[in-house]
């Protein structure tokens, strides 16, 4: 994308047609392996078994909100083909792997067309090996298909700003469409596009006039959304943020302290940070313009301090997608990850002398991956059932809360034991029925995730005797016999 006085890159022979496409193999080899390994080896988790469950209950109830508040319909429509073959763990989880070995062609496709063959190889190493985007490709979810279909998008946004034509612009405006139906994080793309925009207007890679198909394309992609946008699961969307009982909403006021007055605002800041970034587009034109005028960018990719805060930056970011915590902001990150590894691609110094320091972080990138499929487990709602098939009597009774908590449980749950959801609120009353009716309780707590305040466990503790704690990952089972006379 932008000139370049630099050293040839001496890490790949890249303009070798051989070499480029045996690295590739190799990458796609490798990244199939690293899906595949282990792959039906973790239970699914409480969002992988909701969405067998919105699936299973159809479009019809989607579309009317009944069952799923937090997605468009185009992945469980999805989710419902593929289920005709079969639901075990591995099955299900198979097209993940697929699109995430996918994304590697695409990122390299996409890193080419941008900044050179050699940078391309080096883009699609370190997506291939990238912890997060391994940890998805294990993942019943939407965010493996999210992040290919964003690299698609970006591939046609680029050939529509570079060589515009109605083919161009048909298959860009197809593929937003279709990315907008999977995830509303969807939308973070039509920035991406913007900064595309920008950026090769800054290089005089494409002209003014291209901007006006980007925005006829994004007119087209929202009237084919109109129909989504008129359903009143898109209307629960749009309520959510103001919505106190959502689990945003919890998250942000009990997990990281935001004061509710503030949640009341939302659609306020989202409209502020949309005009502060049309304000910053305009900005970053003129930044990047300037800065390739005076050939800016050699001067700042030869700085050693920068490639040093480069590397650790980089380190830093594999260390923060293995930790095995904070995965709700993972997902709202994950679709802009590519790019950030194309950017480092592109950023890195191409000397012979930096090969081993790259090589270094290739090796702790895939270090990182197989540290995230092998050592780091999902919440173990198959191994808790079936300890508690293992021990339950027929008259037990397991409690789970808030009431959402059953789904996953239900996926492995033993027949014969009776199970109740509770929600947040706790009816003292009804609790004071369950116990009369069971002799013996199971609480299944998931301490990240529910029962902020311990609520049941304190009644429990009052009106019961704990008899056993077992923990699994992410869950205690918990049994309560009747307290003492």
């Amino acid at each position: 994308m932008l000139d370049s006085a630099l050293p040839t890159p001496s890490f790949w022979d890249a303009e070798n047609r051989t070499t480029r496409r045996g690295v590739l193999l190799t990458l796609l080899l490798l990244v199939w392996a690293l899906g595949l390994l282990l792959l039906d080896a973790k239970s699914l988790w409480l969002d992988e078994a909701n969405g067998l469950r919105v699936t299973h209950l159809g479009l019809t109830a989607l579309w009317a909100g009944q069952t799923e508040q937090y997605h468009p319909p185009l992945f469980y429509w999805l989710l419902g083909q593929w289920m005709a073959l079969g639901n075990g763990e591995f099955l299900l989880r198979f097209p993940s792997v697929v699109f995430s070995t996918l994304s590697v062609l695409v990122a390299y496709r996409l890193a080419r067309t941008w900044f050179g063959r050699a940078v391309a190889l080096t883009a699609a190493l370190l997506v291939a090996f990238s912890p997060v985007l391994i940890w998805y490709a294990q993942e019943l979810r939407p965010y493996a298909l999210l992040v290919l279909m964003g690299l698609i998008t970006t591939v046609c946004a680029t050939q529509l700003l570079l060589r515009p034509s109605a083919n161009a612009w048909l298959l860009y405006a197809i593929s937003v469409t279709a990315a907008i139906y999977l995830h509303y994080f969807a939308l973070l793309l039509f920035g991406v596009h913007a900064v595309a925009w920008i950026a090769l207007l800054a290089v005089r890679r494409t002209a003014w006039r291209t901007g006006t198909f980007l925005l006829a394309a994004w007119g087209a992609a929202f009237m084919a959304y109109w129909p989504w946008m008129q359903t009143p699961a898109f209307a629960a969307f749009l309520r959510l943020p103001t919505d106190s009982s959502n689990y945003v909403a919890i998250l942000l006021t009990q997990r990281f302290g935001v004061p509710p007055a503030l949640m009341q605002y939302v659609n306020f800041w989202l409209a502020l940070a949309a005009v502060g970034g049309v304000a910053m587009l305009a900005l970053l034109y003129w930044a990047l313009r300037a800065m390739h005028r005076r050939h800016y960018w050699d001067r700042l990719r030869s700085q050693r301090w920068l490639q040093v805060v480069a590397a650790a930056l980089f380190a830093l970011f594999l260390i923060a997608f293995v930790v095995p915590r904070a995965y709700t902001a993972k997902r709202q990150l994950l679709l802009l990850v590519p790019y950030l590894l194309l950017a480092f691609a592109w950023w890195w110094p191409w000397h012979a002398r930096r090969r081993w320091l790259l090589a270094t972080l290739a090796v702790l990138s895939l270090a990182a991956a197989l540290t995230n499929v092998l050592l780091i487990p999902k919440n173990q709602w198959r191994e808790a059932a079936a300890y508690i098939g293992r021990h339950a009597q027929p008259t037990d009774l397991v409690l789970l809360t808030p009431s959402y908590m059953t789904i996953p449980y239900e996926l492995y749950a033993p027949a014969e034991v009776a199970r109740e959801g509770l929600s947040y609120a706790l009816d003292e009353a009804a609790l004071t029925t369950l116990q009369t009716q069971h002799d013996r309780i199971w609480l299944i707590v998931d301490p990240f995730d529910t029962d902020p305040d311990h609520h049941l466990q304190q009644w429990l503790d009052e009106h019961a005797h704990l008899a056993e704690t077992v923990p699994f990952y992410r869950l205690d089972v918990q049994l309560y016999t009747p307290a003492a006379p």
